[in-house]
Formats: structure tokens, sequence, C-alpha cells
């Protein structure tokens, strides 16, 4: 049997509590550094909640990010942010970036945007994400014409800016999300292109837990094309691809599996996942596992997630269990021939 592990691949639902006080902080209530203190304390309390579970990295939870995008505008020259739109279909929003020249890391870094988590005494690495090139480039604002293809290099060079202070901060587990390779995903002519626009990243994506994840969409038809993109990891949603299709998983790489639907508040069930991920496991022989949340789990309630997550840690106890020895045959309490002839 793989390696199974779990983590959060996306940011976490915030509480009632930091949600009343960020609207109390916006009306001039309160003053912000009141937000700021809880917010660290909110992010602090994620990640020993992540560390009890089990989880192979913490994340905190990225509580003060107000989506995926902004705080890489916020720290990339010539990126700004547009309006409000919606996030594929779901009841969020976010900011699209708007693209005016060539994109440089700002001196603070994106690393700057997250305080520093309450050290772990387990010492689990820190896991961070981004936006993938693709769902950059299809979702951005081009003014200058650019096209996907170019965009998605662009994107690629400033995510590579960006890894040596990641890893200098701590993060092992790096995770670019790219819903849109399955939800839009390039056309036959844009193959090329796309994995040469992913090559700079081939010296950042080398751990375990390092790779693209997936979402939103069924990845069996892309499944080709996103096998020969750089990255250790590859995750793929399991609330949209059906598991009896997916072959052909590229060898070595880890495999990622979205088995928390996020767009539901009901919890899943253990047996099933565990059901799920052997045959997969059978099926694939990949050298590891890690198991995560479909996509982000802000789209629940701050309760709901983490019932949600109690399940995935009890999976994956379940998985890493060493399997029963089969019991030794029993004798036989029948009377022998030699006795039944006298």
């Amino acid at each position: 049997m793989a390696s199974v592990a779990a983590g959060l691949t996306g940011p976490s639902p915030r509480s009632e509590a930091l949600v009343e006080v960020t609207r109390r902080v916006d009306r001039g209530l309160e003053p912000p550094d009141t937000a700021e203190r809880l917010y660290q304390t909110e992010m602090d309390r994620i990640a020993r909640r992540e560390a009890e579970l089990g989880f192979a990295f913490v994340t905190g939870g990225f509580l003060s990010w107000p989506d995926l995008f902004r705080p890489w505008i916020e720290q990339t020259e010539n990126l700004d942010a547009g309006p409000l739109t919606r996030w594929f279909q779901t009841n969020t929003f976010y900011r699209p970036p708007r693209v005016s020249g060539p994109l440089k890391r700002r001196p603070r870094g994106i690393f700057g945007t997250l305080p520093p988590l309450e050290p772990d005494p387990t010492g689990r690495p820190r896991g961070w994400v981004a936006p993938g090139p693709w769902t950059f480039a299809r979702l951005c604002e081009d003014p200058g014409g650019r096209g996907p293809e170019k965009l998605s290099r662009l994107w690629a060079d400033r995510l590579a800016q960006e890894a040596p202070a990641l890893r200098a901060g701590g993060v092992g587990s790096l995770l670019l999300l790219d819903p849109c390779l399955v939800a839009d995903p390039p056309r036959p002519r844009e193959g090329a292109g796309l994995r040469k626009a992913y090559q700079s990243l081939a010296p950042v994506l080398t751990g375990p837990e390092d790779g693209i994840w997936t979402f939103f969409g069924d990845a069996t038809p892309v499944l080709p094309l996103v096998s020969r993109l750089p990255g250790k990891l590859l995750g793929v949603d399991l609330t949209e691809t059906e598991p009896s299709r997916l072959r052909d998983f590229p060898k070595g790489k880890t495999l990622g599996l979205g088995v928390l639907d996020p767009r539901t508040s009901l919890p899943e069930e253990i047996p099933a996942i565990v059901s799920t991920v052997r045959t997969l496991v059978r099926r694939l022989a990949p050298p590891r596992v890690l198991l995560g949340p479909a996509a982000s789990l802000d789209l629940l309630t701050e309760g709901a997630a983490d019932k949600k997550l109690t399940v995935l840690s009890r999976a994956v106890e379940v998985l890493s269990a060493p399997s029963p020895r089969p019991a030794a045959p029993r004798a036989s309490r029948r009377t022998p021939a030699s006795r039944r002839m006298r």
C-alpha cells in the first residue's frame, strides 16, 4: 500500500467571530489591529488543528486572503485588481488580475502577506497555494492582447521568482490551484505552448507534495496533457471525476485525490473514501497519496468544514493501519479416519 497523507488544499472558512470583527473594522467601529490580532489567533488555531489531525503540512487556512489572486496582485508590479467577479459556479467572489506590463516581484513578497504561524512542535512544514498558470491566463484581464499562452508563461515565471523566499520561510508543500485546466481546458493546438509555459516551474516543484491541484471539472479528458506538466503531485477532483475512469496516471507522481465535496455540508462516509482510495492505489500504483478537499472549504461554514476534515483524518488512519495478518488455519475437529474404523 502506498503511503497516504492528508492536507488542506486551499483557504478555510472564517469563524463567525472573525467575520463580525472584520465587519466592525470596515465600519470604523473597531481599530484595524483588532482584526489583525484575531486573524493571527485564528490562523494559529487552524494550524494546531491541522497538526492535531495529523496532516502532512500546516497552512493556517489563509484566512486574511480576500481571494486566491489578491495577495499575489498586491505583491506583483504591473498587476492590478479588476471588478468583483463570481468564482466559478459558487457563492464566492474574486477580483481578476489585470496585466499592464512585465510581472515582477515586489520586495515584500507573497510570504509577507501572512504572519508566521505558532511553531508546530512536530516540525511539520508549511503548506502554500498559488493560482496555476493556466487559471491565471484564463481568468485575468488582458488589455494588451497577449493571449493565454504568453500569459501562462508570464505567470509561471512570476511564481518561479517567489519560490526561493517561500522555501526559506519553511514552505514544504506548494500547490498550484489550477481549476481551468479541467473546467476550461486548453485546445489541442495550445498544448505544446502550455507545456513550455510550465517548464520554468520544473526546478520549483520538486517535493512529494509540490504540484498541480485541479477541481471544478473532470480530469479524465485532459489527463494525457496535464500528466506531462511539471510537479511531483497531480490532484484530481473526485466529486467531478469518476474514479472508475481514472486510468494511466503518470508513474512516479503523488496521487492527489479531492475526496471532500465543499459544495455540500454533509460529511463524507469514511468507508466510501477508504474503498475508493484502495481501489485506485491497486490500479494506479502511485508511490504516495495525498487526500484533501476537492476545492477550497471556504465555501462552507467553519463547523461543517471541521467535520469533513475529521473524516479525512480518520480515513488516513484506516488506510495507514497495518493490514491484519490472515488467521492460521484451524485444526479439524473431525475424528481421524483411523479411529473411526476401529
